[in-house]
């Protein structure tokens, strides 16, 4: 009887570890399908974030800009110096008003300190880059490209970038989806984040 009873306990276990695994797998499954798990880069700075306002980025950073330019709906900030992943750095950011995206664009260039050390602080921030090419100290690393988004999330980005979806021709669209929504390219102790497109997803109230 004691033996078939922990026949029975343990067989239970079994079943409710297979239950806790399968749950763990599906949730897996479902976040990934519904864009929880989506790959996107914000900047190395505290409290900074795609399609903030200027103002937002000023307080972010925490001290005035060196320089502000504004025309034409873009607005141009400039930190000669502050301070980016333990290391000294200037700081230029791009708002972009004509289609309400705000932050889509950012340069950091790094002083005083070596490429290899640049791309080991941002190796831990972002993982391995997608691409590199160490003979021209260039290193790549993409979030998710627009095709891989759910078909309705690609043709509401099409419009907030081109206007009317229907007049757009089709060949510059194509090559856009297969751009990523946040692009981060270092070479010479220079990283340029570009981020038009992730902009323009958070626009559509998706995290």
């Amino acid at each position: 009887m004691r033996n078939t009873l922990d026949t029975d306990i343990k067989s239970n276990k079994r079943r409710k570890t297979f239950m806790t695994l399968l749950l763990l797998v599906l949730s897996a499954v479902f976040l990934g399908c519904g864009g929880g798990e989506l790959k996107a880069f914000e900047l190395p700075l505290k409290n900074m974030r795609w399609g903030m306002s200027v103002e937002e980025a000023i307080k972010a950073v925490g001290t005035q800009p060196d320089e502000e330019i504004s025309q034409e709906g873009l607005t141009q900030l400039l930190w000669k110096e502050t301070s980016i992943l333990g290391e000294k750095a200037s700081l230029h950011l791009r708002f972009d008003k004509t289609k309400d995206s705000g932050l889509f664009f950012a340069v950091l260039e790094f002083a005083d300190v070596s490429d290899e050390k640049v791309l080991e602080k941002l190796k831990k921030e972002y993982g391995a880059p997608d691409a590199e090419d160490p003979a021209k100290s260039l290193y790549t690393w993409e979030s998710i490209k627009i095709s891989g988004l759910p078909e309705d999330k690609q043709e509401a980005i099409k419009e907030l970038l081109f206007g009317d979806a229907s007049v757009t021709e089709e060949s510059i669209w194509n090559q856009t989806k297969e751009e990523a929504l946040v692009m981060i390219q270092l070479q010479h102790q220079k990283a340029v984040f570009t981020a038009e497109h992730m902009a323009a997803y958070r626009n559509l109230g998706e995290q």
